[in-house]
């Protein structure tokens, strides 16, 4: 488990892929809890070739106490654990966060 700070500038800036987004805000709606998404995107230039430009995520849950997020790692499919992360992946956490938040209320 890795406890962090985040600066009150890295909370609830809003993602450039609006899809993630608007999933994002319906977790913290649905799940009641503050979920922090973070992202970063890296440019690599090359010679005589276009550059390429990848976009990772981090996930934040908000756990309190003298470093107040955890920072989520996920499961990569190459079988390896990671702190940062695809969009694809990213959004399939996400729909399970959902998911798991339906069925709590249904079973209740």
């Amino acid at each position: 488990m890795i406890t962090t700070c985040l600066h009150a500038g890295e909370q609830n800036v809003p993602l450039q892929n609006k899809e993630l987004q608007s999933l994002l805000e319906e977790v913290r709606v649905v799940t009641k809890t503050d979920w922090q998404v973070t992202e970063r995107t890296h440019t690599t230039k090359r010679w005589f070739r276009k550059p390429v430009t990848v976009t990772l995520y981090s996930v934040y849950y908000p756990c309190g106490g003298c470093m107040p997020w955890q920072m989520i790692n996920l499961y990569r499919p190459n079988g390896k654990m990671s702190l940062l992360f695809p969009d694809e992946i990213l959004a399939a956490y996400l729909m399970g966060l959902l998911n798991g938040a339906v069925l709590s209320e249904i079973t209740q």
